[in-house]
């Protein structure tokens, strides 16, 4: 062990006799993951040729693993478009995967007054 507590290889030679303890720290590695959200064109249910209230959205997001362990059970949460779906099994570390709300989202009167649809998506 260095000065600093950083680990070095350390070889032992034991003589006889000799009683040997060792320590040995599991360092968790780090685990992260990035959020992309993608909202299609907007379907003009109305068909009035604008996007207004009543017309609906389609999200997908782009989660990736930006850690350095395999993520399982991933879960992405937008209280704006309800449940969404994403593929079961593990996710590599570097790697994406695509969940998709299981509904479209209608847009409503008070997004068309704001101008925009505003909402925050979290993926765990």
């Amino acid at each position: 062990m260095s000065s600093s507590g950083s680990a070095l290889p350390v070889s032992v030679t034991p003589a006889e006799g000799d009683n040997i303890t060792c320590t040995l720290t599991n360092t968790a590695k780090p685990v992260s993951l990035s959020l992309v959200k993608h909202a299609a064109t907007p379907v003009d249910v109305n068909d009035d040729g604008i996007t207004d209230a009543g017309d609906t959205i389609v999200y997908t997001f782009s989660v990736t693993n930006t850690g350095q362990l395999p993520m399982s059970n991933l879960t992405v949460t937008d209280a704006k478009v309800g449940p969404v779906t994403c593929p079961p099994g593990p996710l590599a570390p570097g790697d994406t995967t695509t969940c998709t709300a299981d509904s479209a989202y209608t847009i409503t009167a008070a997004d068309v007054s704001a101008g925009a649809v505003d909402n925050t998506a979290t993926a765990t």
